[in-house]
């Protein structure tokens, strides 16, 4: 499995390296077509992509990835939403962490024709952003709802107290 990596990486190499993965995600034909069969006769398209990453896509936190990969302990990791839909086609099952869920979801969602960025947020308060979610501009609730595929949060979970929120946008 090849990763792309950022070493002690700063906010604006994050933002960087996740806005160009984001938009070259989008405009990926393997992408789009994944995007399709998630959504294939689904009335819900967020809800769809939604559970269709959960589903597909386990989770896996960085320090498991570097673990299991012999990576060291020092980084950030990143697939390609390009190399998760292969490996999709291909039968692998690949595990992400919070960044790499959080492009994949905005990719599909942005292919198929919705606003889409990623909120770098601060859950632990210690002013650097430990969680990278997904986001959707939805016309129905004229707002930016979560779309964190990462655990057992609820579609559009909100947490009070968010002390930091970064937002990369692809396109």
């Amino acid at each position: 499995m090849q990763l792309n990596t950022l070493s002690r990486a700063t906010i604006d190499d994050l933002k960087y390296e996740l806005s160009r993965m984001l938009a070259d995600g989008i405009y990926d034909p393997s992408v789009q077509m994944m995007s399709q069969i998630a959504v294939a006769g689904q009335p819900d398209q967020i809800r769809a992509v939604y559970d269709f990453v959960k589903t597909n896509f386990p989770y896996v936190p960085d320090e498991q990835l570097r673990a299991d990969h012999n990576l060291g302990s020092d980084g950030e990791f990143f697939t390609s939403p390009k190399r998760a839909a292969e490996s999709y086609f291909n039968s692998q099952s690949l595990g992400f962490d919070c960044d790499c869920h959080s492009l994949l979801v905005a990719s599909m969602l942005g292919s198929l024709g919705y606003n889409t960025r990623i909120a770098l947020i601060d859950l632990t308060f210690d002013g650097e952003p430990d969680h990278a979610i997904a986001e959707v501009f939805s016309p129905y609730m004229n707002g930016w709802i979560y779309v964190d595929t990462t655990d057992d949060y609820r579609l559009g979970w909100g947490r009070p107290g968010i002390s930091q929120e970064v937002y990369v946008e692809g396109v």
